[in-house]
């Protein structure tokens, strides 16, 4: 894990003077340690017991989601055979019953499932499919990126190893931050 270290110009700066007499920067630290024992803690007994368990899960449920999936099939191929007539029938009743409907529908009616049809279509084709396609590829490059910093070896180690990094940051822009809010609020206060 990354010590942090406030830099020394930090100190040395009236600042820090300030948010240190005002006890600001003694909690920070407090609050940063605190949160770093935990989720050391955290990630320590995920790493002991989530393995543990996963293994304990798979050698339980595995011959049971075996038997699901194998009456799963054998249902479904059960249905597939007795509904086929059924459905053959219907194919050949779809026209009758769109004839059917046209007539029994108001023109006004069938014009707003129209549009309505159209709206979804078009939602469909330049909102969520799009959106779709952007996710995904956003989800594969940070997994790429991922895998490649961690030299194509995806392990608990890199993955520490990226957390550590992710709150180092996070402190990092916490204390930029909190130097911006002051010097803003400095300024303030004098009038400039």
């Amino acid at each position: 894990m990354h010590d942090i270290r406030i830099h020394g110009s930090f100190h040395a700066s009236s600042s820090a003077h300030v948010l240190r007499s005002s006890g600001v920067l003694a909690a920070a630290q407090l609050a940063w340690h605190e949160v770093s024992h935990y989720s050391l803690e955290g990630y320590s007994w995920l790493e002991q017991t989530v393995l543990a368990y996963y293994t304990r899960a798979m050698t339980a449920l595995e011959p049971n989601l075996r038997l699901v999936w194998a009456k799963t099939n054998e249902t479904a191929t059960y249905l597939s055979g007795k509904c086929s007539s059924h459905l053959a029938w219907a194919w050949d009743r779809l026209p009758w019953l769109s004839e059917w409907l046209h007539a029994q529908v108001p023109e006004a009616v069938a014009h707003v499932a129209e549009s309505l049809k159209e709206l979804l279509v078009w939602l469909v084709q330049s909102c969520l499919l799009p959106a779709l396609e952007h996710a995904g590829s956003a989800v594969q490059r940070g997994w790429q990126r991922w895998v490649d910093s961690c030299n194509g070896e995806a392990s608990w180690g890199c993955l520490r190893d990226h957390l550590a990094g992710a709150t180092y940051s996070s402190w990092l822009y916490l204390q930029s931050t909190t130097a911006a809010l002051r010097d803003w609020a400095l300024a303030a206060l004098s009038g400039r």
